[in-house]
């Protein structure tokens, strides 16, 4: 399109969400407004206006979106002051649930944040003093609309000693900022991670899925020690929503599958998103290929995580019920299946709520969603060499497979990797490739302390994976602590290619690491430096660069090796250059377009002698199995 017609597109979405929200603003601002009808007619701009063309255009910071977000936020703040209304448990609820587009409105808009509106209600609350902090509908609110970053100690103090569903609303609603920009943040969500659980008052109903299912994966971008234990708390109310809805288990075996003609062990997959052009397929449709020799393999997923590729590499396929994603007595009528696995678990409510069940005489995971589920319905969970870093770290009993992952991961269908450009004197670019959850304050710190130490210019180029409002927010937040980076828009893997190709050398955060990031930099011949830890989402960086020989000259143990490496990099042009050499000779393209994998072989060996000892794997947890004393032993 040329510049006149974008022009003209922008101009017309504009002017209808003008429209839309002067309807909206109608609504607010007449006599005895309804309130419940104003949340609900916001949350629907929300849904509407996070898709194609109007995502595009609201992620410009320009007058015109900036001007939308202000009107926006203007309606949420007289919604919110409006203290003569009591918002009901569903209405909480729904305001809850879309907690971050609010924030992310308030942030792209003229207000600039929530604070000046959080502020505003703490100091009506002064008003009902004379209520507990739960009855203060001012408290309330001013929760409901502050970040984690912004909340005050002694409020946050005060919300972790209430025991209600009202609190337990409002703890995992400040649990959905994604990056917290500041230590009082980062310290807040340590606090409500390890300290605090007020879920047994949530009643087991389908309102709080999305809430709850939320909580329990991004609870693994924290960086508490301690941040899984949450699951455990979590967990129960995935319990309690099964007995509520009455759930069924066949006996195991009870149902034929049609198509298994050979009458092989029947396999059940939990794929969370396995699209084709998804990492979860380039990473795991290896694995399913192989099982199909031994297992008669069966797809679960909603439908709109999978497509006719993906779907074509399994034997059959049970969808998950669209409408209903808790309403799992389909999935479970269709099978009985003998061993259930588990590529991820975290990414969808119904996926951790099958976590949660035992359907299969042995149930077992992997890391795509890399951490433990604290579930006791999960028997294994298969990691490697490389990303085993202590049984202390994991509480399922882990296969641990001596083979390293770093070749497995197929490449996409269609897009050419290109060549990467040599780059300038004037500045060098360090690229950032990972989603806004990865980031925090800690990996900031290492960041600006690389900035100050460069004897060059540099320019950090992030990919946070934001979109619409989101991508506004996290942009104006990365500029300021870092004013001449670059944020990237969410791409298609072609376009982030052509993005990443730009830069001199990358940087992977930490704790939570990089996988399918870590790949494409090698495919491209990109250096980059990682930090070891000692659960699995800390050690996948290490595990792709040590299948290379490359874990000596790229992974610290420590922030200050971490800054101190990457710093030796870019003020020795030539020893970046030699590492950029390195990379290239590792010819990581030439495994990536190969139809092997050492992993993946032996991956299949591991899942057969899990099978055979399934007894042994579900009579307790915690214990680290080795290939050589086991799966490997009788290999000829």
């Amino acid at each position: 399109m040329s510049n006149s017609e974008v022009e003209q597109e922008a101009k017309e979405l504009y002017a209808e969400m003008s429209a839309r929200l002067n309807e909206l603003e109608l609504q607010v601002y007449s006599k005895n407004f309804q309130h419940d009808k104003v949340l609900t007619a916001l949350g629907k701009v929300f849904l509407d206006w996070d898709k194609q063309p109007y995502v595009w255009l609201l992620q410009q910071e320009v007058v015109g979106t900036i001007g939308i977000a202000t009107r926006m936020s203007a309606v949420i703040v007289k919604l919110m002051l409006d203290l003569s209304y009591r918002f009901n448990l569903q209405e909480l609820v729904m305001l809850t649930n879309h907690k971050r587009n609010i924030l992310s409105v308030m942030e792209a808009s003229g207000f600039g944040d929530s604070s000046f509106l959080h502020n505003l209600l703490l100091e009506k609350t002064k008003e009902y003093s004379g209520k507990g902090m739960l009855e203060n509908q001012a408290m309330v609110r001013a929760i409901a609309v502050a970040s984690i970053s912004q909340i005050d100690t002694a409020t946050l103090v005060e919300l972790s000693i209430q025991d209600s569903e009202v609190a337990a609303i409002l703890t995992l609603g400040l649990m959905t900022e994604l990056m917290p920009s500041t230590l009082v943040g980062e310290a807040s969500r340590r606090l409500l991670l390890e300290e605090y659980n007020p879920y047994g008052n949530l009643q087991p109903s389908e309102r709080y899925r999305g809430l709850i299912s939320n909580a329990w994966m991004v609870c693994s971008y924290s960086t508490s020690e301690k941040k899984h234990h949450i699951k455990r708390h979590l967990n129960d109310w995935y319990k309690r929503t099964h007995v509520a809805r009455n759930l069924k288990i066949h006996p195991f075996g009870s149902i034929d599958m049609p198509g298994n003609t050979d009458g092989k062990a029947v396999m059940a997959v939990m794929a969370e998103s396995f699209g084709s052009s998804h990492a979860m397929y380039r990473w795991y449709a290896p694995l399913v290929e192989r099982l199909k020799a031994h297992y008669y393999v069966v797809l679960v997923a909603l439908e709109m995580d999978v497509d006719d590729k993906s779907k074509a590499i399994f034997d059959h396929y049970i969808p998950v019920p669209k409408a209903d994603e808790m309403g799992l007595q389909p999935v479970l009528d269709a099978c009985t299946p003998d061993v259930v696995y588990f590529p991820s678990v975290g990414m969808r409510a119904w996926s951790i709520s099958m976590a949660n069940l035992r359907w299969a005489p042995l149930q077992v995971m992997s890391h795509g969603h890399p951490a433990s589920s604290f579930s006791d319905c999960m028997d294994a969970a298969f990691m490697n060499i490389h990303t085993f870093g202590g049984s202390h770290v994991h509480w399922e009993n882990q296969l641990i497979l001596q083979s390293g992952v770093g070749d497995s991961i197929k490449p996409v269908d269609g897009v050419d990797i290109p060549e990467l450009e040599a780059g300038t004197e004037d500045v060098l670019k360090i690229a950032v490739p990972c989603n806004v959850m990865k980031v925090n304050v800690s990996f900031m710190a290492a960041l600006k302390s690389i900035e100050e130490q460069a004897n060059r210019p540099i320019q950090f180029l992030f990919f946070p994976y934001e979109k619409g409002f989101h991508y506004i927010g996290t942009f104006r937040r990365l500029r300021s602590y870092f004013p001449n980076c670059t944020v990237a828009w969410r791409e298609t893997y072609a376009g982030y290619l052509d993005q990443l190709k730009q830069c001199q050398m990358a940087l992977s955060p930490f704790p939570f690491g990089n996988s399918s990031s870590s790949a494409d930099c090698l495919a491209l011949g990109l250096p980059f430096i990682a930090m070891i830890g000692a659960e699995p989402h800390s050690r996948t960086d290490y595990d792709i660069l040590a299948t290379f020989g490359l874990e000596d000259y790229c992974v610290a143990t420590t922030v200050d090796d971490y800054v101190a490496g990457a710093v030796s990099w870019v003020n020795n042009p030539a020893s970046l250059k030699a590492m950029r050499d390195m990379v290239r000779a590792a010819s990581f393209l030439e495994h990536h377009h190969k139809d092997e994998s050492a992993f993946a072989d032996e991956f299949v060996l591991a899942m057969k002698w899990a099978h055979g000892h399934k007894d042994e794997l579900r009579a307790e947890r915690g214990v680290a199995y080795s290939a050589e004393d086991n799966w490997l032993n009788n290999l000829g």
